[in-house]
């Protein structure tokens, strides 16, 4: 995915007391939200994508994990106790969201937007839920095994390799038994954050399984 402008490291450092400033006669100056995140996450592209497909007035910033500045005490203090990313901090400048799944779903309902992105409908927003899910518990752990031992960052004896692939394998498996006849997407045949991002998020990474397969 194109990459959004992000400011440069560590100037995400947060001053809590500097919220939304307001003048005398003046509206509050709403301030854009700050999304943490990194290309090379799929949950982080998620959220971008759904930031941009919402519209949401928003400020990139690119934590680079190489460097560590995820595991920072600052970033763990001040922005995702668990040294994570994606994150985001909101407007008011002293609350933030972890969890892809938090912040999807808080851009989408703060957005018209976003209506028909994380549908009202009772079952509707469940079926979404289960989905993306789905991809948080099974796919996407599964898929970064798969991924690191490809890139050397791990190292698994032949039947633990061979057990991680075919975990990926029954999660791609069960992906495709998800699309029913005649519909475009996951819960009918309107896109929503149940689509967007995931499946492309791994779509790399089902290439290497079939370079495996082969």
């Amino acid at each position: 995915m194109e990459c959004p402008q992000t400011t440069s490291s560590f100037h995400w450092l947060v001053r809590r007391q500097a919220g939304p400033q307001t003048t005398p006669h003046k509206r509050p100056v709403v301030l854009p939200i700050k999304i943490f995140w990194n290309l090379r996450s799929a949950p982080s592209r998620t959220v971008v994508t759904v930031a941009r497909a919402t519209r949401a007035d928003a400020e990139y910033t690119h934590v680079d994990l190489v460097a560590q500045e995820h595991k920072s005490d600052e970033y763990i203090q001040q922005i995702n106790p668990l040294g994570k990313v994606p994150a985001a901090l909101l407007p008011d400048r002293s609350t933030t969201l972890w969890e892809s799944a938090a912040i999807c779903k808080y851009l989408c309902m703060s957005s018209r937007l976003g209506a028909s992105l994380y549908p009202a409908d009772p079952l509707r927003r469940a079926k979404v839920d289960m989905y993306y899910d789905f991809w948080n518990c099974y796919l996407h752990p599964s898929a970064t095994e798969v991924m690191n031992s490809q890139l050397g960052l791990v190292h698994y004896s032949d039947a633990a390799l061979e057990e991680t692939f075919d975990k990926l394998h029954a999660a791609l498996r069960n992906v495709d038994s998800f699309f029913k006849a005649g519909e475009m997407y996951l819960t009918g045949n309107s896109l929503t954050i149940a689509d967007m991002g995931r499946l492309g998020g791994h779509r790399d990474r089902g290439q290497l399984v079939k370079e495996q397969m082969v």
